[in-house]
């Protein structure tokens, strides 16, 4: 790869799915949730370290989060109308605060409360991937238009998967 000096900045959005299934817990037998680390702490983890690495190694690069799954989630204008899509912060350099930011996103607790009582059903917030990518990649259009940025997207869900983590590495 060309020496880092030479590569033009990175613009990233990460899209973290934060539904109800993300607090299943992750890689644990049946028995021991009550300690278990979650799927949604186990990406947010990942999450940070990926986030302290760029702030320490690539400063110049520019990061943004999408949640998306959380049936009290407004959708912001550059989504499509799909109901649980957030943007948790717009694209910046990472920094300290962005990290403690992170650390308070919690995957959506309302939808196992309710049961029917919700105007959003399960099927409208975990199918909201969709309308998540479509506000990433107008958060890159809108930032990145005419300027000389490396963009990528970067999806972290368990794909909905609630009864096994089998497929947890399928690729989105």
């Amino acid at each position: 790869p060309p020496p880092r000096a030479t590569m033009p900045k990175t613009a990233t959005v990460v899209v973290l799915h934060v539904g109800a299934s993300m607090r299943t817990p992750f890689g644990a037998p049946a028995g021991a949730a009550a300690r278990a680390r979650t799927r949604l702490s186990a990406a947010r983890l990942a999450l940070d370290k990926w986030v302290e690495h760029k702030v320490l190694f690539a400063a110049q690069d520019e990061i943004g989060l999408v949640l998306y799954g959380a049936t009290n989630g407004a959708t912001d204008e550059g989504g499509d109308g799909g109901g649980g899509v957030t943007v948790h912060n717009e694209l910046e350099r990472g920094s300290l605060t962005m990290l403690k930011n992170l650390a308070g996103v919690t995957a959506d607790p309302e939808r196992e409360a309710n049961s029917g009582g919700s105007a959003k059903s399960p099927a409208a917030t975990d199918c909201a991937l969709c309308p998540a990518l479509v506000t990433a990649v107008d958060m890159l259009r809108r930032r990145t238009a005419k300027k000389k940025y490396a963009r990528e997207i970067i999806v972290l869900t368990d794909c909905g998967e609630t009864g096994s983590i089998a497929n947890a590495d399928q690729e989105v």
